[in-house]
């Protein structure tokens, strides 16, 4: 799933757009700037998707990754 160009929100930056996903980092262009995150664990707290579609998706990898990690 692409996710450029989706919106979102940061508890302290507030509304943004998604900008870059490149490997297990994503960029946001927000009204500060671009930031630069750790994906998908931005997404555990601090960043929010507004799509619900693209919610789950990013939910579906964190929940991967969890069960990796649990192995």
């Amino acid at each position: 799933m692409d996710l450029i160009n989706k919106s979102v929100r940061h508890k302290i930056f507030g509304k943004g757009t998604i900008c870059e996903l490149n490997g297990n980092t994503v960029s946001a262009q927000f009204d500060s700037g671009i930031k630069k995150f750790v994906f998908p664990d931005v997404f555990r707290k601090h960043l929010m998707l507004n799509e619900k579609v693209c919610k789950k998706y990013v939910d579906d990898i964190i929940k991967e990754q969890d069960q990796k990690a649990r192995l």
